[in-house]
């Protein structure tokens, strides 16, 4: 793994360990790291990474979709408290007072800079589905 694997979500880490092994399965390496004495090295390494799934709910459906279905309440009441903050933010602007624009700007500065750096990150894509389904979702 490259340093910016590393630094990747834990999703993103444990796939990328996933795809490796799958191709060490396709090339029946594993008779390779026998003959090198390393049997007992793959072994462990894909043991913790079973274990390393398990405990992020990758490897159970079933745990994946009670955590999605578990944290699915909270995402959305954080989703609404943003929309709401966000709206009061720009209502307080006073179209002839420019101190309540700087005021807006920097009250917002933060969310737009979360914005930049999710979009600059490798998985941008994700990040632009999930704003994507933000946007889609209708306010309460």
């Amino acid at each position: 793994m490259n340093p910016a694997q590393v630094r990747a979500p834990y999703q993103r880490q444990w796939s990328a360990v996933r795809a490796r092994l799958s191709v060490a399965d396709e090339l029946g390496l594993d008779a390779v790291f026998a003959q090198l004495h390393g049997a007992f090295f793959i072994a462990s390494i894909r043991r913790l990474h079973k274990l390393y799934g398990d405990a992020l709910g990758i490897t159970d459906t079933r745990v994946t979709v009670d955590v999605e279905a578990k944290l699915r309440p909270f995402a959305d009441a954080t989703r609404n408290e943003m929309r709401m903050y966000v709206a009061k933010v720009v209502a307080s602007v006073e179209p002839d007072e420019p101190a309540t624009t700087e005021a807006m700007t920097a009250l917002l500065q933060p969310l737009a800079d979360f914005t930049a750096k999710s979009a600059a990150r490798p998985d941008a894509e994700l990040s632009q589905a999930v704003e994507t389904s933000v946007e889609a979702t209708p306010n309460e």
